[in-house]
């Protein structure tokens, strides 16, 4: 991987107020500082915690559990976002345990114009299966919170269960695409630990190399020229932010009106 422009440096834009600390962030600056005072394993826990009390009086055999309350609940296989596909209508979180989450569509994820805040969750199973999102060069917004206890990654995923990630096929196959996340992401990537001296990977992998490294490093998640406005996402009007590749707007409203499974989990 070595010899990647530094046109991917860099070029992550988050804003809003996360924990107290108001955020503007563009992406000359190191902005992880911020994700890990949020301490993602206490967060996981919360979320499981709230989840297991959430669903402990539903049932399910079959791929969903049955609930007639505004979460969406699925166990025996990926939630998946296909080309056409489009929120379910009355659920405000969608909850994958044991699988993935898979975004691949050009429609929005979410609505820009609902002011209730959504979140998409995927949580592990015991031996480590799942926990993941996955997002295809496909989509451009993603109206919701995310929380990945593992990953999220730039990549597809085949229904064989086959997860392709760009970045393995060279730098250059980086989608060049704009990507807006209108809520919160939290996940085991990082920003800018692929670039560090040494190079710093995430606890999850057993090795770390440069190409481990960028895998998980958002910096490699898109690339984007600003000259192609067919490349620009929506849902932002602020022209400091037209540079960045991806930009993750905090959405304040998940503390005042949490989606479900939610509460507790950003104070």
């Amino acid at each position: 991987m070595d010899g990647i422009s530094v046109n991917f440096v860099w070029r992550i834009a988050i804003i809003g107020n996360i924990a107290g600390t108001r955020i503007f962030d563009l992406p000359d600056q190191n902005v992880w500082y911020v994700f890990t005072t949020a301490k993602h394993a206490s967060i996981i826990n919360t979320l499981r915690q709230n989840i297991a009390l959430m669903s402990r009086n539903i049932t399910g055999t079959g791929l969903d559990l049955t609930s007639p309350f505004n979460f969406y609940i699925r166990r025996n296989a990926d939630y998946e976002f296909r080309t056409g596909d489009v929120w379910p209508a009355g659920k405000r979180t969608i909850i994958v345990e044991w699988h993935d989450i898979v975004l691949d569509t050009t429609n929005s994820i979410g609505d820009i114009n609902d002011p209730r805040p959504r979140a998409l969750i995927a949580l592990k199973d015991e031996a480590g299966n799942g926990g993941n999102i996955i997002i295809s060069d496909k989509v451009k917004e993603v109206y919701a919170m995310i929380y990945a206890e593992w990953s999220v990654f730039s990549g597809e995923k085949t229904g064989t269960g086959l997860l392709d990630i760009y970045l393995s096929h060279g730098a250059w196959n980086i989608p060049q695409k704009q990507l807006y996340i209108r809520g919160l992401l939290i996940s085991k990537n990082t920003i800018g630990w692929a670039r560090q001296t040494p190079i710093v990977c995430p606890v999850t992998t057993d090795t770390c190399d440069l190409a481990t490294a960028e895998f998980y490093d958002l910096n490699y998640f898109r690339t984007y020229d600003p000259t192609d406005p067919t490349q620009r996402a929506g849902g932002y009007t602020d022209t400091r932010l037209d540079n960045a590749s991806m930009i993750i707007e905090y959405n304040q409203a998940i503390l005042s009106d949490p989606p479900p499974g939610i509460e507790n989990t950003i104070k």
